[in-house]
């Protein structure tokens, strides 16, 4: 996560825990045509299209106030999906085993995606069972991790 970020979410973690639901993660993006504010919620039974709401109606109003983002920016809240974001260490650790989507932020011996299963989870990077050798990335060259659903 980028500072502004990491910024957006220490704001908005316990007014999404006041309704009931816990912060997967914030993506934010500039698309050139207007920012888009991602958050994603998760709870232990499934997030519904009322969770949804009651969260961007929460957050909506607290970023109106603490005014974090300077351009203008449309909010979209939902859930993570099962081809989530992974955004920590701690829910890379949950998905040990399983297999991810890897987007670096520029070629990393020679590639910019990489598809395996996770093996290992380090404070500097990841291990990835990539076309049967082990591979280790560091989490600084890492633009993102997505985990890939079981079907």
């Amino acid at each position: 996560m980028n500072t502004l970020e990491n910024t957006i979410h220490q704001l908005l973690e316990s007014t999404v825990s006041s309704v009931g639901c816990d912060l997967w993660g914030i993506e934010y993006l500039n698309t050139g045509h207007g920012a888009l504010l991602r958050v994603y919620i998760e709870k232990d039974d499934q997030v519904t299209l009322n969770d949804c709401q009651a969260v961007s109606q929460q957050v909506s109003a607290l970023l109106d106030v603490e005014d974090p983002i300077v351009e203008n920016y449309t909010l979209e809240v939902s859930s993570p999906g099962s081809d989530r974001i992974l955004f920590t260490l701690d829910q890379l650790r949950d998905y040990i085993g399983q297999t991810v989507r890897v987007a670096m932020k520029q070629l990393s011996q020679g590639k910019r995606n990489y598809t395996g299963a996770l093996k290992a989870v380090e404070d500097d990077g990841i291990t990835l069972v990539f076309q049967e050798q082990q591979l280790f990335l560091n989490l600084d060259q890492i633009a993102k991790v997505r985990l890939v659903p079981v079907s």
